[in-house]
């Protein structure tokens, strides 16, 4: 399955600047996907599979931090690059006590690019990849352990994914897609019942 790396800035060149020093370090694992404003990437963040978010330098009135903490909530397994942020921002602080990195524009040169990316994707295969059928007695592991982590769930008969997010033992959410909570749950472990190989990919 192909994931995304979504990019928004105003500045269609700087998207293909990206594009052009990261393409090489991404294969054929990846593509890259223009998102002119904050409105725009939020319904990508809906409808395709995301790996990535580069958050650009954007106009005041652009709701940053509102963006960031919408991710947050609903898709707290998709890291964001936040080439707009600063380090001495209290808003910044409070996305990075989260999880979500917080990137100063003047340490992000076109020439770290690749290296920002690739160190983003390195952390989520730090966690751990298996070949299973069963996610329900995973979760159950998880749950005693009372672990705080994500899966993301990966049917690939069907070509089609999932993610669960755990804290302290507790399922706390989940998506597929537009889907969220227990809904979202339900099918994926539904999906241990249709015969289906299912590569678990363990993050954090």
């Amino acid at each position: 399955m192909i994931r995304d790396i979504i990019i928004i800035t105003k500045d269609r060149q700087v998207f293909q600047q990206i594009k052009k020093a990261c393409a090489p370090i991404c294969g054929d694992t990846h593509s890259f996907v223009f998102a002119r404003d904050i409105q725009s990437g939020a319904g990508l963040l809906r409808d395709r599979n995301v790996a990535v978010v580069l958050l650009g330098q954007l106009p005041r009135e652009e709701p940053t931090f509102s963006f960031l903490s919408y991710i947050w909530k609903f898709f707290p397994d998709i890291p964001v690059i936040n080439r707009g942020g600063f380090r001495e921002s209290p808003e910044s602080m409070m996305i990075e006590e989260k999880g979500i990195a917080v990137q100063p524009v003047n340490t992000l040169s076109p020439k770290k690019w690749p290296e920002v990316i690739t160190n983003t994707l390195r952390l989520e295969k730090a966690g751990g990849s298996l070949t299973m059928s069963e996610v329900s007695i995973f979760a159950q592991m998880i749950q005693q352990e009372q672990r705080t982590c994500t899966l993301r769930v990966y049917d690939e008969m069907n070509d089609r994914s999932g993610t669960l997010v755990f804290q302290d033992g507790e399922l706390i959410n989940a998506r597929i897609q537009t889907v969220q909570g227990k809904p979202a749950a339900l099918e994926v472990l539904m999906w241990e019942k249709q015969e289906s190989t299912l590569k678990i990919t363990v993050i954090g």
